[in-house]
């Protein structure tokens, strides 16, 4: 069913100079993926802060008038209604607020006297999930002492 050379891999219990010399440089490929994971999400989030500001710079909130001292605010003036939102801008505001309610507002206590916000809980869990991606996607005839090295140099990395 397999080879010689397949045999004799799986047979062996422990890393051959050449295994680790791989091992190592796998190691060193990963950290710097966790790194680059790292860097784009704070740049995605620059980004969107950018664009934000933009946005207001932009298009910014109309004025209010205030009324004049002369007295003639009671006056009445016929003054054509302002212009409703459409239904899709309040669809998207409530989505917003929602967002904002959920991950920003909502706590979940975590310990004794210690809270976490929704997001802070949800960025967690995706570099968790990250990082266990990028430990097992590139497990194609790795050993078991290999990942058992790689698991403990990603978390030794991370303290």
């Amino acid at each position: 069913m397999f080879s010689a050379s397949t045999q004799d891999i799986y047979s062996r219990s422990s890393p051959t100079v050449a295994d680790r010399v791989v091992r190592n440089k796998v190691q060193h490929e990963h950290v710097l993926q966790t790194w680059y994971f790292l860097g784009s999400v704070l740049a995605f989030f620059t980004l969107v802060n950018i664009v934000r500001k933009t946005w207001a710079l932009i298009a910014p909130l109309p004025k209010i008038s205030k009324a004049t001292a002369s007295g003639k605010a009671d006056e009445e003036k016929h003054v054509a209604p302002k212009v409703t939102r459409s239904a899709f801008q309040r669809v998207l505001s409530t989505i917003s607020t929602t967002f904002r309610i959920v991950f920003f507002r909502w706590s979940i206590p975590i310990g004794p006297g210690s809270i976490a916000s929704m997001s802070e809980l949800t960025f967690i869990l995706i570099y968790i999930a990250a990082n266990l991606v990028w430990l097992f996607v590139d497990s194609k005839l790795v050993l078991s002492y290999d990942l058992n090295d790689l698991a403990q140099h990603c978390s030794q990395l991370e303290t």
